[in-house]
């Protein structure tokens, strides 16, 4: 539609925007969202979801998100401090979700804790040696395999053979 469109909240009986509406705009303007009509806008995005945290300071999605948004652009320990804090508030609302945890061992690393994001990893396959953790470690040779028999066993093993994968000769 040439780019007519219009950015609009859903809000709540509460008249306050519904849990997620600041975070979504933060997204199509952090990443650029052409086909919503927005530019990428990354103050702006910021500015989203500072309102969203202000609203649902547990939304998950909008703490990984502030901490994707200020891990590079303020290189400092105050800051690294303050993401770590929200790190730890994202571990306790993940606890036991190993697909939740499974995002954050690359923002520990965003914020030059890689050793503590590898250590839940660890501790979580330990647990678990089949499960998510696992498979997505097994799934890591994949996405820049070339050969598709290659590709085909190692989503094989990273699934531990609960499903299989037949290549046509």
């Amino acid at each position: 539609n040439g780019r007519d469109c219009w950015t609009l909240f859903i809000y709540g009986n509460n008249d306050k925007p519904v849990q997620g509406a600041h975070y979504s705009l933060a997204e199509v303007l952090q990443n650029g969202g052409q086909y919503f009509g927005e530019n990428q806008d990354e103050e702006q995005a910021q500015t989203e979801v500072a309102e969203e945290l202000e609203l649902y300071p547990d939304n998950p999605d909008a703490l990984r998100l502030f901490i994707r948004q200020h891990a590079t652009a303020e290189k400092n320990p105050e800051t690294t401090e303050k993401l770590k804090a929200t790190l730890s508030k994202l571990n306790e609302l993940f606890n036991g979700n190993e697909e939740k945890l499974y995002s954050l061992s690359f923002l520990y690393s965003m914020i030059g804790e890689g050793a503590k994001g590898k250590e839940i990893e660890e501790k979580i396959i330990a647990e678990n040696p089949k499960g998510y953790f696992a498979r997505q470690r097994h799934l890591r040779p994949f996405y820049s395999e070339q050969d598709i028999t290659k590709g085909a066993e190692i989503v094989n093993a990273a699934f531990f053979d609960t499903i299989r994968i037949r290549v046509p000769s």
